[in-house]
């Protein structure tokens, strides 16, 4: 991600700008993994934009420290 790239709070949203090269790159990884249920990193595009988008949310979460650990698990699949 780039330095354009941002995260803000809005309300209960979190929202992240991304620019259109980052959206096409994060859609292809995203489409393949719908696709075929394997997460695979195909190239250095899609690596280096992951871990620009974990560090981006990384700020965001280390904002929120007491919050953080409980919305991780209100996100998690509730097991039936």
């Amino acid at each position: 991600m780039s330095e354009a790239v941002n995260i803000g709070v809005r309300d209960s949203e979190v929202i992240i700008r991304l620019t259109v090269p980052e959206a096409v790159v994060l859609d292809a990884l995203l489409r393949r993994y719908s696709e075929t249920d394997c997460l695979v990193i195909a190239g250095q595009a899609e690596q280096r934009a992951l871990w620009n988008l974990q560090c981006v949310v990384e700020k965001f979460a280390g904002q929120r420290p007491a919050a953080h650990p409980r919305r991780v698990t209100q996100a998690q699949p509730r097991k039936e």
